[in-house]
């Protein structure tokens, strides 16, 4: 499939998942009204290289993927954020565990 199938749907799938409206994600994107993001839903415009590197950084994910040229969604430095963050919640929630533990069970997983 090309990115002229492929983008529409998984902009769709990455507002929706995010629960954002039309409307909402319009908002975030600066456009002037959710017929913008209707039109990018369905492909009657295209985004432009500046709308792609806006919904890349706010959802997190790989270009390559959006493209369809990759399979893998999150780019490396979300999921290290994210992995972080857990073990730092994991820490907080329950301190008697050392960090060394943690790091062992995550790899484990």
């Amino acid at each position: 499939m090309s990115f002229h199938d492929l983008f529409p749907i998984k902009f769709r799938i990455l507002r929706t998942t995010h629960k954002l409206s039309a409307a909402q994600a319009a908002e975030c994107f600066s456009f002037k009204s959710k017929g913008s993001i209707a039109s990018l839903e369905f492909m009657r415009a295209g985004p432009t290289l500046d709308t792609l590197e806006d919904i890349v950084d706010f959802f997190g994910v790989s270009i390559d993927w959006l493209a369809g040229k990759s399979s893998i969604i999150y780019r490396k430095e979300i999921l290290s954020a994210i992995e972080d963050k857990l073990l730092a919640d994991m820490m907080t929630n329950n301190p008697q565990l050392h960090y060394y533990q943690l790091s062992t069970w995550w790899i484990r997983g």
